[in-house]
């Protein structure tokens, strides 16, 4: 059964090609390939006209709120759900959609009814929220092999996004954001990395930075708009 409620820390890396393929090499050995190893995830954002949940998100301190539905290419499910962050550790509450149902909301409003699907719909209205920009990225997901562990690590390739294509289920009319290929490795726990994952990661020097994807799209976006002005 799916979960509908995360608590974790997530730290976030940018890596070369090179890197990436090197860092594979080694959770070959060191960890387990996630049962759903690789996917494509097609995710869509609300905002409302002012921006207010991304601007709040990039400029936020303590607290940070986006609202999502997220797809897995190739699934009948769609992902509702409130990813929000506070003091450093991320909270995801969401519900679970057939495509039909996700459609439906869309042109009514109406969810099937809990108290998730209630805080969402209260948001929903409160912030005036629609469908504002389509994200896609191909993901690669590793486990710890510790079943106690709930150390995951997953590679996030290809982003690309679109405001004229908001079809969850469409990759088309996509722009990709990195010019050179560029991969988005999240380690991701509730307790601290292993000593051999920490010793990895010094020793090639990788470090971690905010990277919101729908963040740095939405600066990127901006700035350009900007120029051309």
């Amino acid at each position: 059964m799916a979960k509908d409620f995360f608590k974790r820390k997530e730290k976030k890396y940018v890596l070369t090609q090179q890197q990436f393929e090197d860092f594979k090499s080694l959770l070959e050995e060191k960890m387990a390939r996630d049962p759903y190893f690789v996917t494509q995830n097609n995710t869509i954002y609300f905002d409302n006209d002012n921006d207010e949940m991304i601007v709040n998100s990039i400029h936020g301190t303590d607290y940070k709120c986006k609202v999502r539905a997220r797809h897995y290419a190739g699934t009948a499910q769609t992902f509702l759900e409130i990813k929000s962050k506070i003091y450093g550790t991320v909270f995801k509450r969401r519900i679970i959609l057939s495509i039909d149902q996700y459609r439906h909301f869309l042109d009514t409003g109406e969810l099937p009814d809990s108290q998730i699907a209630r805080e969402l719909a209260y948001i929903f209205e409160s912030k005036a929220l629609y469908p504002k920009i389509f994200i896609i990225y191909n993901r690669t997901s590793y486990k710890s092999k510790d079943d106690l562990s709930d150390l995951r690590i997953t590679f996030d390739e290809r982003l690309r996004s679109s405001t004229s294509n908001l079809d969850i289920t469409l990759d088309e009319e996509m722009t990709p954001f990195f010019e050179d290929p560029r991969i988005i490795m999240e380690i991701k726990t509730k307790e601290g990395m292993p000593p051999w994952l920490v010793n990895y990661i010094s020793s090639q020097q990788i470090y971690p930075q905010s990277f919101s994807k729908y963040g740095k799209i939405f600066t990127k976006a901006r700035k350009a708009i900007l120029e051309f002005v």
